[in-house]
């Protein structure tokens, strides 16, 4: 394993003080038990000014990759990086002073903290998104721990399963700290059963290559660039795959309420809400207020302890229609041999005379087009 250096149980109080120090410094946003802590907390990623959209990656490193440069790793590991977007939602405010606040409940049943915080940017423009990375933000792998003279590995699961986001923010010249408080959870799912003879889908060609997405609101492009070359201790050669995540403006439409029924209850849009002088403030179509959407890719590893399948890309949250998320590269040891996607989807909707909708099927990785 690589960091020979600390010992397992050293490593473990070092990231227990940590997790101390930056808990106590978040305290009075997050709370003071695990049982109130994310009590406020609601399933709505939105206000009536800022929007949250959370991207999850999980990096699977191979047994070359967690070995040395002359021995071969005896396990794989998993890092879970995360990339917050924060949308405006109107066109007349400037948010400032942003600060934001990320945990996350593992699958081990513990909680992982992060926090960033930004006093000089401001979101003035319609356009604007800030993103915001933590990377390595939790990991799965074996480290060795020495007890009573005798050593043994222990494997520390931190793959997140539930997810808390607080952000504090002001608008225009105001003083008052506006918050933003949401929680979301991933899909709960057994890929080896869920996954078992489900829709396997084509490419569109006669729609920039996305994904033949039917009658659903939301579709996906995903590129793959494929090495001929083979990994080796100290040169690992990767696959790639590029993720293009969009909202069907049209198909989402099927979803419109008639235009007797807007007039009459007058709605109003999350994003851009139209002024009650407009000439049609009735005329609202839907959006996709709440998304969980993960992309599972099927590849051939060697450790029994780790899934055969890798989340390569997820979104949680608010899933803007006028904007398009940042293009995601997700790169993998060939040695994995990735060869098919399985791409699951539930999502609400917002003004529409269906509440939600959800998806789940399959592309064999080959099919893609190439980057």
């Amino acid at each position: 394993m690589n960091n020979k250096g600390l010992n397992a149980k050293t490593k473990i109080l070092i990231i227990a003080a940590y997790t101390i120090i930056l808990f106590s410094v978040i305290l009075i946003s997050f709370g003071d038990s695990k049982i109130n802590r994310f009590s406020s907390y609601q399933e709505k990623p939105y206000d009536d000014q800022i929007a949250l959209t959370l991207r999850s990656i999980e990096n699977r490193k191979s047994k070359l990759s967690t070995g040395t440069s002359e021995k071969t790793g005896e396990h794989e590991k998993s890092v879970f990086d995360l990339q917050l977007t924060i949308v405006k939602l109107r066109s007349n405010t400037s948010v400032k002073n942003i600060k934001i606040y990320l945990a996350a409940k593992t699958i081990s049943n513990d909680y992982r903290y992060d926090e960033y915080t930004s006093s000089s940017k401001e979101m003035s423009t319609l356009t604007y998104t800030s993103l915001t990375s933590f990377t390595t933000f939790a990991t799965k792998e074996f480290d060795e721990i020495t007890k009573d003279g005798n050593t043994e590995e222990y494997l520390f699961d931190q793959t997140p399963v539930e997810y808390y986001i607080r952000v504090e923010y002001q608008i225009n010249e105001e003083d008052t700290t506006r918050i933003l408080e949401y929680k979301t959870s991933t899909l709960s799912l057994n890929p080896e059963k869920d996954f078992k003879d489900v829709e396997e889908r084509t490419i569109d060609s006669n729609n920039s290559n996305y994904i033949d997405n039917k009658e659903e609101p939301i579709r996906l492009k995903v590129s793959k660039t494929l090495t001929s070359e083979e990994s080796a201790l100290g040169s690992i050669k990767e696959d790639s795959l590029r993720f293009e995540f969009k909202v069907d403006v049209p198909n989402l439409n099927q979803y419109k309420f008639e235009e007797d029924y807007l007039k009459e209850n007058r709605l109003v849009s999350i994003e851009l809400p139209k002024a009650e002088n407009a000439t049609d403030p009735w005329n609202v179509d839907p959006e996709i207020s709440d998304i969980k959407f993960e992309v599972y890719g099927k590849i051939n590893g060697t450790d029994e302890n780790f899934s055969n399948y890798v989340k390569v890309y997820s979104i949680y949250g608010f899933f803007s229609k006028n904007r398009s998320l940042s293009i995601a590269t997700y790169k993998i040891d060939e040695l994995f041999n990735i060869e098919t996607l399985y791409i699951v989807a539930t999502g609400g909707i917002y003004n529409g005379v269906e509440g939600s909708f959800k998806t789940i099927y399959k592309i064999d990785v080959e099919q893609l087009p190439s980057i």
